[in-house]
């Protein structure tokens, strides 16, 4: 059962330092792009949050003013 994009944003809402950045539907999956920001060891720890997920895309930027992730990801199949 795939979650919607509605448990997708709710569950995001609980990350710290996140910005949803697009959401598409593709065959009927969701996949959520979205960026977070902190140090090493708070990116690590909202990326070990998202265990029922897929990642089907990132991309990682370090600067002197910001450390971030952009994830694009999607609820597996089997939740």
């Amino acid at each position: 059962k795939n979650k919607n994009l509605k448990n997708n944003k709710e569950e995001l809402k609980k990350k710290k330092k996140k910005n949803i950045l697009s959401a598409k539907n593709i065959n009927g999956k969701w996949y959520v792009k979205f960026k977070i920001q902190g140090n090493k060891e708070e990116l690590l720890g909202e990326i070990s949050k998202l265990k029922n997920y897929e990642i089907s895309d990132y991309i990682i930027n370090r600067t002197k003013e910001e450390n971030s992730i952009v994830l694009e990801i999607c609820s597996k199949e089997n939740i």
